[in-house]
């Protein structure tokens, strides 16, 4: 399994998150004091709010651990702790999660505790990687073995006396869901949909809402992108499986719409509208963070049969050239970039090529509720030498210059060779010779934007007559 730990969660009525210890009074007023909901319990009610704290203290103390996993149950109109849900036990070898729920009496038989119990299962086996979820109940408690069917877990039998809880020795009714079970078709279960505006693809995007309250990122492709989505999908999983923090492949298919894909929904904020008012060592730490997550992203080797690097990127170059040429418009000093390119092809000899994100910058980055930076949108990806990957740094670089620098430093362990900064200059020359003339289009404002970005590059590079940018500098 790949635990992630007690992932912030949202559902249509609730918010699951990691408990604190201000929540110890909510905890003992709303559920932990009442023996009622203690009935069928191993612990015992609560007889202060200092047990409370007692109990919140330990729970709390474990939350740094990715294999623990402690949810509190929080109405979103309420804003405050009515129950728990738990993994109170796993075999990471067999793939098996038991979890374990309370809730309030004065929240009982309104939906709530399916819902939030739909919602772990979700994430243990479409997250997690689980391959089981399952759950006991005392068989005198028969509405917390209705939850769990309503969930879609199946009634496996009862085990005599196999328990115990406050009532003494006690038979266990088991449940338990599968993951093979549980992947049915999320598509046909969305309850609604919101558009997302932002991105370049053409690909119409959805933050969507399922009937059991999970959140996902609809992506919807016209139906001739079919082979080039199933592939990207697959990459997709390749890259899941090396432990990346990304948006992660969920389900793929053909719809009425045309082509679809639903990948996991990342609660956080774009890294592009945090970072850069982010202090310079905590930007810096981010970009390292960047670097070796790409570096992992490289391990994916190309295939076999892909052509020869040093031929694929130098008709790139002769076609961005051509176009840059054929452009009404041009750059000021932007002749120095063009030289740079005649110079400098043979640097493309000989380069090994890798799986390569396509579009790796500040742009296509969050940072989760939990502080985490997560990577996004594969749809670019492609194969190629991975020092090419970094030609989008300039976006970084722009907003964030520490992070860039964390990023190159992250990559390469801080052991930067010269043979690196060589060639990126090559690829950032490339890349923005080619901006003008695909900006035009687009308008005066993505005019004035690759301009800009050219001025940018020049300075960096003291038009050409250097090769380590200016916003490269050791911490």
């Amino acid at each position: 399994m790949k635990h992630q730990g007690t992932k912030y969660m949202e559902t249509a009525r609730l918010i699951l998150r990691p408990f604190t210890m201000d929540d110890a009074d909510a905890m003992f007023r709303n559920w932990a004091s009442d023996p009622e909901v203690t009935k069928f319990m191993t612990w015992p009610a609560h007889t202060s709010v200092e047990v409370s704290r007692m109990v919140l203290s330990d729970w709390t103390s474990h939350y740094a651990e990715e294999n623990y996993y402690q949810w509190a149950i929080v109405p979103k109109e309420l804003g405050q702790p009515i129950g728990s849900i738990a993994a109170v036990h796993m075999n990471d070898r067999l793939g098996k999660v038991e979890i374990g729920y309370c809730i309030g009496r004065a929240w009982w038989h309104q939906g709530i505790m399916t819902e939030a119990v739909k919602a772990v299962i979700g994430y243990f086996l479409m997250e997690v990687g689980a391959n089981r979820v399952e759950a006991t109940h005392d068989p005198n408690n028969p509405n917390s073995g209705k939850v769990m069917a309503k969930c879609g877990m199946q009634f496996e039998g009862i085990q005599r006396q196999a328990g115990s809880n406050n009532q003494g020795l006690c038979d266990l009714s088991w449940y338990a869901v599968l993951a093979s079970e549980w992947k049915e078709k999320r598509y046909n279960t969305i309850a609604s949909r919101t558009p997302i505006e932002k991105g370049w693809s053409g690909d119409q995007k959805y933050r969507v809402t399922t009937a059991d309250g999970s959140k996902y990122l609809l992506r919807v492709s016209p139906t001739e992108k079919l082979e080039r989505r199933k592939s990207e999908f697959a990459r997709m999983q390749l890259v899941e499986a090396l432990e990346i923090p990304m948006c992660r492949p969920v389900e793929f298919g053909l719809c009425n719409e045309g082509v679809y894909s639903l990948q996991s929904w990342v609660d956080g904020a774009d890294a592009e509208s945090v970072l850069p008012f982010m202090p310079p060592h905590q930007q810096y730490a981010y970009g390292l963070d960047a670097g070796r997550i790409l570096a992992k992203i490289h391990s994916i080797p190309a295939p076999d049969d892909m052509p020869d690097w040093e031929s694929r990127f130098n008709a790139k170059i002769d076609r961005k050239i051509s176009q840059y040429e054929s452009c009404p418009l041009k750059y000021e000093k932007g002749e120095a970039m063009l030289q740079y390119l005649r110079d400098n092809r043979h640097l493309l000899k000989h380069r090994n090529q890798s799986y390569q994100h396509g579009d790796y910058h500040i742009g296509n980055m969050m940072i989760d509720r939990s502080g985490k930076l997560v990577i996004i949108d594969f749809d670019k990806d492609d194969f190629g030498d991975p020092w090419e990957e970094f030609n989008r740094i300039v976006w970084s670089a722009q907003a964030a210059p520490r992070f860039a620098a964390g990023m190159v430093d992250g990559y390469f362990d801080g052991k930067v060779p010269m043979a690196f900064w060589n060639l990126l200059a090559l690829y950032i020359c490339s890349n923005t010779i080619g901006s003008l003339p695909w900006a035009v289009p687009f308008g005066e404002g993505e005019v004035a934007v690759m301009r800009k970005q050219a001025a940018n590059v020049l300075h960096w590079y003291d038009n050409m007559r250097c090769t380590v940018p200016t916003w490269y500098q050791k911490p």
